[in-house]
């Protein structure tokens, strides 16, 4: 279970700050499958929500990375590649998270972690199309390729950073046995 509430703060395309809560769930089945379910985050008064599926494809092994495919946004209010598209007064054309929603979201990715300098690391890398695909010039310069490295400097406390396929984020996370905290920047590249 996760519950959030972020912070947004930006000029463009319109102004919009305020606190955007939402909640995720997921389950795990017979050790290879993750069903996730999105809601939160109002647009025009209704709320967003949508389904995600991933399914483990290779196991993690001392020398191959883990392997997944997955399924982001099955049911979402934003049609596939639909943000590219919109019109002025259309819903999502104001909202700063549209590209996040995109509907049928699908992707690969290999996951692997490793001991560096003394602290143990995970990399991630994968290909993915629809949210992972990058909405302006520049982030469309790896269109569709995402990546994000997590290291831990010291036991529970991890430092995070990623690219999802159109934005910069960071953050850092503490745990305390089933409890996590987090706390990140998205689109550090806007400042």
């Amino acid at each position: 279970f996760l519950l959030v509430g972020y912070y947004r703060d930006e000029a463009k395309p319109t102004p919009n700050d305020g606190l955007s809560p939402y909640f995720m769930a997921g389950v795990g089945l017979m050790d290879r499958v993750e069903l996730g379910l999105f809601v939160g985050d109002k647009v025009d008064d209704d709320m967003v929500y949508f389904l995600n599926l991933k399914v483990k494809v290779l196991q993690e092994t001392l020398k191959l990375p883990q392997v997944a495919v997955g399924l982001d946004n099955i049911f979402s209010p934003v049609g596939e590649t639909s943000v590219q598209d919109l019109n002025p007064g259309d819903d999502f054309f104001n909202h700063p998270d549209k590209a996040d929603y995109e509907m049928f979201s699908p992707y690969l990715v290999a996951s692997k972690q490793a001991v560096v300098l003394g602290m143990p690391w995970m990399f991630n890398m994968g290909l993915g199309a629809h949210r992972f695909t990058g909405q302006v010039a520049r982030s469309r310069v790896w269109n569709g390729l995402f990546y994000s490295a997590e290291m831990s400097p010291f036991n529970n406390f991890f430092v995070q950073g990623e690219y999802s396929g159109h934005d910069f984020n960071a953050g850092i996370k503490y745990a305390y046995k089933n409890w996590g905290f987090k706390i990140g920047a998205q689109a550090i590249e806007d400042l």
